[in-house]
């Protein structure tokens, strides 16, 4: 992707940002102004912007609003309209899960920029029943700009927190959630703990949510059900339409991901696909790959996460990804990776590399792979 091309509508994410800059005080006719961008873009529903542009958006409205935690504010109060269908859907969500689980595949239809990520874990689960939830920001890794890149890590954040406000709700009893952040203790840390009763940390090695796994199964309104899966329907067509080649091994993936932490059987993945098993074998036969092969392949992933990032040990990282016996586990994954277990957790950022020939799993999944690296906006 060419950060000069003008593929990104700027009438979702970035006018969001625009509104979002505005509620604190910036005027929007001189925030386009710095930032090079014509006042008519604001009357173009179809008006697209480049990345580059979109870069410079942002730095020009963090010099104008100098508010310590801005990040964290305009992710906590963003509105989800700005994610088109996605962003509809995830209002309609009737659980945690769910929501979250929208907001990581179908981001890529208002930010193409994500679509390399969307079959990409969006969490994972292990057996002592916590939901480990990595931060991901991706717009700035390529930037070297540590202003920018903090404050897409607390927007980030603050996106997190406004969805985990929507299913623990405001009770007396605050959910045992633990934020960890890969950045140092800021002057305005106090503002995290007034914006939500969790237990949040700083200088940590890696950017994270965790929650504990009942708030999966956390329901909103019922009713809304038929709406989530009714604009769940636009989305699915939307992202056929602008991704029309996506393999059917990523399309496993993503369902295999979505599950978690239950893992489909061939049959009920074939299902969700509207297929037969048989079609589906064939398809992935096609790509020189089968099921059990990408199922393999998420396991892996899930399971180098965990022995990078926690200090689960290896018969509960065993049992996280659905092994009743430990050695059987060694076996496996000495066979997908060609180290131990052992081995992997001692190399906590080298990649797990699948010794099938399957694509590599990689170890540093709060940080997902990149695809090719643009050159870098000024």
């Amino acid at each position: 992707m060419n950060w000069s091309d003008p593929i990104l509508p700027f009438q979702m994410h970035p006018l969001g940002f625009v509104e979002s800059f505005r509620r604190y005080g910036v005027d929007v006719h001189d925030l386009l102004a710095r930032a090079g961008l014509d006042p008519a873009l604001l009357d173009a529903p179809d008006s697209r912007i480049s990345y580059r542009q979109f870069v410079r958006l942002v730095r020009c409205g963090l010099q104008l609003c100098r508010r310590p935690g801005l990040g964290l504010l305009i992710g906590r109060d963003f509105d989800w309209y700005y994610y088109g269908l996605p962003g509809m859907a995830i209002l309609a969500s009737t659980s945690f899960k769910k929501a979250t689980a929208i907001l990581h595949r179908y981001t890529c239809l208002v930010q193409p920029y994500y679509a390399p990520y969307r079959s990409r874990p969006a969490f994972f689960v292990d057996n002592r029943q916590r939901v480990i939830i990595p931060i991901q920001y991706l717009i700035s890794t390529a930037l070297g700009d540590e202003t920018l890149r903090r404050f897409e890590l607390e927007f980030r954040t603050g996106l997190l927190l406004q969805i985990l406000h929507r299913f623990a709700g405001a009770s007396d009893k605050p959910a045992n959630v633990e934020v960890q952040l890969a950045m140092p203790r800021p002057a305005h840390a106090h503002l995290y703990r007034e914006l939500a009763p969790y237990d949040f940390r700083f200088d940590c090695a890696a950017s994270r949510f965790i929650v504990p796994a009942a708030m999966l199964k956390t329901r909103a309104d019922h009713l809304r059900n038929g709406v989530c899966e009714h604009v769940l329907r636009y989305c699915r067509e939307e992202l056929d339409r602008i991704e029309p080649s996506v393999a059917w091994a990523e399309r496993v993936r993503a369902l295999l991901y979505e599950s978690i932490p239950h893992y489909l059987t061939q049959k009920e993945v074939a299902e969700r696909l509207e297929m037969t098993t048989r079609t589906l074998a064939r398809k992935l036969r096609q790509e020189q790959t089968s099921f059990t092969a990408v199922l393999n392949e998420v396991r892996c992933e899930v399971a180098t996460y965990l022995l990078n990032t926690t200090t689960l040990s290896v018969a509960d990282v065993a049992e996280s990804v659905g092994f009743a016996d430990t050695t059987n586990f060694r076996q496996a994954f000495k066979r997908w990776t060609g180290r131990s277990a052992r081995a992997a957790r001692a190399e906590p950022h080298a990649s797990a590399r699948p010794a099938n020939g399957t694509r590599a799993a990689t170890g540093a999944a709060a940080r997902p792979a990149r695809g090719p690296t643009p050159p870098c906006p000024r």
